[in-house]
């Protein structure tokens, strides 16, 4: 930690993202003994899976969260309320738990909702989520591809509904330094 009270928050993706590697999959013993690794490294937050989609994952996240004592259990869910609140009830044991939930933000490949559905939408999640936890992550999904204005203005939307943590990932790959200078 600087003077300035600032810190560096590592945030630990392996068990969720390593599974989307196509053939890696963990079993619960598997998950637990990279948790406390992960743990003893000093990493402040360990996601460990979805469990608002895959029972595995609930299973996974619930047992975790019984067992990790200093690091942040996490899990991801996305804008639908019954994925946020399978969540809220899979990090219940943790000491420290946190809800990562994610809205698509690239409305104009899509014509399902309106700017304004949209923004109700990661008002309505995040603001659900808080009702279970106080540690709250939102990601801005597709963020690359979406119009930054309303991008800012999702940003603005989920902070001011609770968020404390902000994230805008790439997740799709698509963001280039090079090809944002050629348009």
């Amino acid at each position: 930690m600087s003077i300035n009270n600032n810190k560096v928050i590592v945030f630990d993706t392996t068990m969720r993202d390593g599974e989307l590697t196509p053939g890696v999959k963990m079993n619960l013993q598997q998950k637990t003994t990279i948790s406390q690794l992960l743990e003893e490294m000093g990493v402040d937050i360990i996601e460990v899976g979805y469990p608002g989609s895959y029972q595995k994952d609930f299973d996974e996240v619930f047992n975790i969260s019984k067992i990790i004592k200093k690091s942040t259990i996490c899990g991801l869910a996305s804008s639908n309320p019954n994925e946020i609140m399978t969540l809220a009830e899979a990090i219940k044991p943790a000491i420290r738990g946190r809800i990562h939930t994610y809205t698509l933000v690239n409305i104009k490949n899509q014509s399902k909702l309106s700017k304004e559905e949209v923004l109700a939408t990661i008002k309505e999640s995040v603001s659900l989520a808080r009702n279970y936890c106080d540690d709250v992550e939102w990601s801005a999904f597709d963020a690359p591809r979406s119009e930054p204005d309303f991008l800012c203005k999702s940003i603005e939307t989920a902070i001011k509904s609770g968020a404390n943590t902000i994230s805008i990932p790439d997740s799709l790959g698509l963001a280039s330094p090079i090809s944002e200078r050629l348009e």
